[in-house]
């Protein structure tokens, strides 16, 4: 048997190979993470989220001066001899020729040379609600308006990708993400594989789409092998409305442009702040390959099947009103109603009782005086989690002589500054787009107050805030959009509750006259 070479080499040769492996290993991207003093000169917090044969994907902490609102960030670290060129000129051109917020966002490109290797960190937005094959927002999917949401979005990031003559061609449940826990907006992400329409077509991206769709959304596990009938056929069976299913059947045909979709998607949406459901119509109309019945046992099938939908209706209304009754958390509304009644207060000294420090108040970068007061207890409460935060206030206050707003907690609830006298025409309508513009051209700086009232999260508020390129009136506008999409219930009395808590009881009459006209 052969003798291995390293076993007959004299000390100097062995010594010699010794170098020559170790200068022709190649460093791999977890060592380059690892050890990298450029690298963790930038980023802290690494912790790995995903890998592939690419490289591996991170999640970071940005250490320094943040250039966008975003402190954390996901970061596919890739070797260079692997690199797509093409990636990032994907990645600028979704960009460079405007923005869609189904699209995650991509940052910047940092090359490194570590070992006399090189490798690529493409800075993308990071995305916490998971993706659609696995998420916390998996518990939804059966909601119809959950349903609708997600099938709008999904349309108009690829629509937008197309806009640009390009193709994903690489759309499956890993690659479509969640923005956060909180809020599902649904964005496209790693475009790898995106390229110019060629032999893989917008059509073939458009089918991907659909048979994403029916497996993740709809739980068609095996939707790959099935005809389009029985596609169909199961779908009834897990009674999505047959709107709904029109859309994914003409997309998986390849006979519906996604404009069509949208509009037929957003009909669908307009349809829900109305009394009833597009259920109810869709399916009290036999499909026209369903089997034929006689005059009476189809009556007899629509009253039944109205029956039905109308208790669904109610059951997922309820559901909805508990969620919205439970996303608006009652400390963070006692935070922003105590704000308001601190303003005539020493911010440095509130700060000072409460965190040991003037950091908050020195960093804040907000001359409103409500929300200085505002940050300083959310920061507070964030540091401190494990306080019973009401009682913990009562004793700050005592110290900073505010006696009259000890007594103002002891009373508080949230249910209280939700009833008000004045009444509205259809309080239980969803609002609209039309009243999301008014109350923008109507509620300036203090938009805050309103939209926190509605359960809006301060990381939500913060991202907009920090949008320097968009007015006061875009961003309120975008808040409410936010809110609208979490909470698909939102209706007139919600808002009306939140503009009275707010001390905008003008807006309300404005916008109730608008609803008595219309």
């Amino acid at each position: 048997m052969a003798e291995r070479m390293e076993d007959t080499l004299p000390p100097k040769s062995e010594k010699l190979l010794e170098i020559h492996n170790k200068a022709t290993q190649a460093v791999s991207v977890q060592e380059f993470v690892d050890k990298d003093e450029n690298f963790n000169e930038s980023y802290g917090n690494v912790k790995k989220i995903d890998e592939g044969s690419y490289g591996s994907v991170y999640s970071a902490q940005w250490k320094g001066e943040s250039k966008t609102f975003l402190k954390f960030l996901a970061l596919k670290v890739v070797e260079a001899s692997k690199f797509q060129d093409t990636e990032i000129e994907r990645n600028l051109e979704l960009f460079q020729n405007g923005s869609c917020r189904h699209i995650v966002r991509f940052i910047s490109l940092r090359s490194h040379i570590f070992e006399k290797q090189k490798f690529y960190v493409l800075e993308m937005e990071i995305c916490t609600g998971g993706t659609l094959r696995k998420s916390d927002h998996e518990d939804k999917y059966d909601n119809h308006e959950f349903q609708l949401n997600i099938l709008k979005g999904l349309i108009e990031g690829l629509k937008y990708i197309h806009s640009l003559n390009l193709v994903h061609h690489d759309i499956h449940g890993g690659n479509i993400f969640f923005k956060s826990e909180d809020d599902p907006t649904v964005m496209y992400g790693d475009f790898g594989l995106t390229k110019e329409e060629a032999t893989y077509t917008k059509w073939d991206d458009i089918e991907r789409l659909a048979d994403t769709i029916i497996r993740y959304v709809f739980a068609l596990k095996s939707s790959g092998s099935l005809q389009i009938q029985e596609i169909a056929t199961r779908l009834r069976e897990k009674e999505v409305s047959k709107s709904i299913i029109d859309v994914i059947v003409g997309l998986k045909r390849k006979e519906m442009k996604l404009e069509e979709a949208k509009d037929k998607i957003e009909e669908m949406i307009r349809k829900l702040p109305g009394e009833g459901d597009d259920r109810i119509d869709d399916r009290t109309a036999l499909s026209a390959s369903e089997p034929p019945c006689s005059s009476s046992r189809s009556g007899l099938r629509r009253r039944e099947t109205k029956q039905e939908d109308e208790n669904h209706i109610q059951k997922r209304r309820k559901v909805d009103q508990i969620q919205m009754e439970l996303k608006v958390n009652g400390n963070e509304i006692l935070f922003d109603y105590l704000s308001r009644k601190l303003s005539g207060s020493s911010p440095l000294e509130f700060c000072v009782i409460l965190l040991g420090d003037t950091t908050v108040v020195e960093c804040c970068k907000t001359k409103y005086n409500p929300e200085i007061f505002y940050k300083i207890m959310h920061s507070w409460k964030c540091e401190r989690p494990e306080l019973d935060h009401v009682e913990e206030l009562k004793k700050a206050l005592s110290k900073l002589g505010r006696q009259d707003l000890v007594e103002h907690i002891s009373s508080f609830s949230v249910e209280s500054l939700q009833k008000h006298s004045i009444t509205i025409e259809g309080p239980n309508i969803r609002v609209v787009d039309d009243d999301f513009i008014r109350i923008s051209r109507n509620v300036a700086q203090g938009y805050v107050h309103v939209v926190r009232f509605l359960g809006l999260q301060q990381n939500d508020i913060d991202q907009l805030e920090s949008d320097f390129s968009s007015s006061i009136k875009e961003r309120i506008f975008e808040a409410f959009k936010k809110i609208k999409y979490n909470f698909p219930s939102l209706n007139r009395q919600h808002v009306c509750n939140a503009l009275h808590y707010a001390d905008h009881v003008n807006v309300i009459f404005l916008l109730n006259e608008n609803w008595k006209n219309s």
